[in-house]
Order: C-alpha cells, then structure tokens, then sequence
C-alpha cells in the first residue's frame, strides 16, 4: 500500500479493486452465487466488466511495462473475456492497443476512452489506447472521467463503433459540431496549499502561495467570464446563464440548489470589474474594517471548477469529446462537459445524419 500511496484512512480503496476482483470470481465459480451477489448489491458490481479491470490496476506496480496488460491475461480468461495471445516480442504500444481493442468488444461500450488522457502519457500510443503504464488521474481529479453519469450526450443511443484492418484504428459513428478556436487557462491545483491552510499551517511561506494561487484563480476566472461573452450562446441563453450551469456542473434537478443563495449573481458582477475596481473596494472594506463597522464576507461560490468549453465538440456517447485532425482521421484528445450537448439535445435522430470518424 505504501508503495501506490495510499492514505491513512482510504484502506476501503485501497482493497476496493481486490474485493471487485474475488466478487467477479465467486460469480463464476460458485453456483447460484451470482443471483445472491445480485440481490445484495454493494459498491461494486458483478458482471465483468474488461475496461474496469484494467482502469483498476493501473495503480499496481509493474517490474516490466508489458505485464500491466500481459499479466491479466489468466483472470480475463477466467472471466471468458477474449484477449489476444500473450507476445513479448510485440512493443508496448502493440500490447496496449490490443488489450483495449479487445477490452472495448467484450463491454461493447466506449467507457474506456474516458481513461486516454493523463499527464504523462506516451505519444506513440494510438490515440484512443489509455497507457496502462500511467496511474491516470486520481478518481478526486476535476479531470478523471466520471462513468455512468446523468449526462447522455448521444441520448438513448448505444455506441457505435468499428475497427480496422488489425486494430490500427477505431472507428466511430459521430457527428462533428465544430472548432475550437481558443483555450483558456485552466485553474491552478491548490488542493495541497489548502490543506496546508486547514491543517494550521499559516507560516509565511504557506500564506504568500495561498494569496499568489487565489490572484491567480481570480484572473482566470475573469478571463473565462470575458470569452463566455465573445458571443451569443447557441443555444439561446444568455452567456451568463450558460455560464452558471456549466460551473454548477449543469444538473437540471440541482442548478436552483446551487444558486438560490444568489451567490453566483454577486460572483459574476465582481468578475466583471476591472482589476482597479476590484482593488479599491477591498481597500474600502480594508479600511472600514478599523472603524468599527465591519465589512462583508465576499460570498464564495459552492462548487468545484473545472475548465469549460464553449465550442462543441465531437460527441459519441454520454459526454463530448475533443479532437484533433491529423493525417488519416482525427487524434482524441480528451472528454469535456460541452454546455448545450450533454443532454443530447444535437444528437440527430436519423443515422443518416452521423458519419465515420475515425480515430488513428
């Protein structure tokens, strides 16, 4: 455990992929265990599954890079989940995209593609293979890709795809929406600085990068505020409202939870200001503060950021995708929340209307 570190307290993780694992097992060789397992359903699942195999041990350690896959291969033919040969001699980028081949016909689901990106991740790897030898980003990461969401970007569809001759590349049925033209600046992660700040850290060196992380948070947002203005929304609200719910994470039953405090209104006017503005008011309430008076608390918005998208993208199923044209198709790049599709509302009825997009 020590050498994947987890932390004091997270021990339920720490075994939750080995307690999936023996579950899988005792479903099979068991009989008439499944139907129990069924009926007493817990935080984990009983129909194998191969994207949650391989997604769960991409923390493990490995001593050679081939075995992240390679070393599977018993269990998934435990599970009858149909892999190809094991080969050394083949490279790891050949591994790789072979096992998720395989992986995404057996699920008959394109889950695993939420996995692709990560901070490390080799280049020479297809576009739509995960590298297995990456731990991926950690499940409380803005950016790790949340699995059987509310979000239907394709609505009721199932997913279609196709391979290639020898598995070179995978080959959607989409629809492009349009181009991305500019990238704003995402936040800066200060999980760490906070809780230094929580845990009563406050020395002199803790609190100038917790004020330097918050200047810069705020010039961030700003800068998303501006460019939600270049234009009207498409789908006929304001830039404002599209705003609100894509940083409440856009769930209809919840959005009015979210901002009923007006809390996001104030927000939004502040961030309108000119940094002057913004300087002066503080400086305001700074000196007010010596007279007894008291200022007022700046209202801190309830939710969690993450950066936004205002230009559809490619969209296949539960949420869009953003893609970069290259030589012999389009290279993924990662899965976005995209306000305006995720609910499908420009998924088109007709298959006609969707074409080939293939992913090298």
């Amino acid at each position: 455990m020590r050498a994947v570190r987890y932390k004091w307290g997270r021990w339920e993780e720490a075994t939750k992929l080995q307690k999936q694992l023996t579950i899988y097992i005792v479903a099979r060789r068991i009989p008439g265990s499944k139907a129990i397992l069924d009926d007493n359903l817990g935080n984990v699942h009983n129909d194998p599954l191969a994207f949650d195999i391989l997604t769960g041990t991409r923390e493990k350690l490995a001593g050679n890079e081939k075995d992240k896959v390679i070393a599977l291969y018993g269990l998934f033919a435990e599970m009858e989940i149909v892999m190809p040969k094991p080969d050394y001699n083949l490279s790891v980028e050949d591994i790789y995209r072979q096992a998720t081949a395989a992986a995404i016909r057996f699920d008959k689901t394109l889950y695993i593609l939420y996995h692709v990106p990560s901070d490390k991740r080799r280049k020479t790897l297809a576009s739509w293979v995960p590298d297995w030898a990456e731990r991926g980003f950690d499940r409380r990461d803005g950016r790790y890709g949340v699995l059987r969401s509310r979000f239907a970007a394709s609505g009721p569809c199932l997913p279609l795809f196709r391979f290639s001759n020898n598995d070179k590349a995978l080959i959607l049925r989409g629809k492009i929406i349009d181009t991305v033209f500019f990238k704003a600046e995402p936040l800066s992660d200060m999980k760490a600085v906070v809780s230094s700040v929580h845990t009563g850290d406050l020395s002199d060196d803790t609190q100038a990068l917790f004020l330097r992380n918050t200047d810069d948070a705020v010039k961030k947002l700003k800068s998303w505020v501006e460019v939600s203005t270049w234009s009207d929304y498409p789908t006929g609200e304001s830039s404002k409202d599209a705003l609100q719910r894509t940083l409440v994470q856009d769930l209809p039953e919840e959005n009015g939870k979210y901002t009923a405090d007006g809390s996001f209104p104030a927000w939004y006017h502040n961030m309108c200001k000119d940094d002057v503005q913004l300087a002066a008011e503080r400086l305001d309430q700074l000196d007010l503060r010596f007279h007894a008076i008291g200022g007022t608390k700046a209202a801190g918005l309830s939710m969690s950021f993450r950066t936004f998208g205002r230009n559809p993208f490619h969209s296949f199923i539960m949420v869009s995708n953003s893609l970069k044209s290259v030589e012999g198709g389009y290279r993924l790049i990662t899965h976005v929340y995209l306000h305006g599709v995720m609910h499908g509302e420009l998924w088109p009825n007709a298959d006609s209307e969707l074409r080939d997009i293939a992913l090298p």
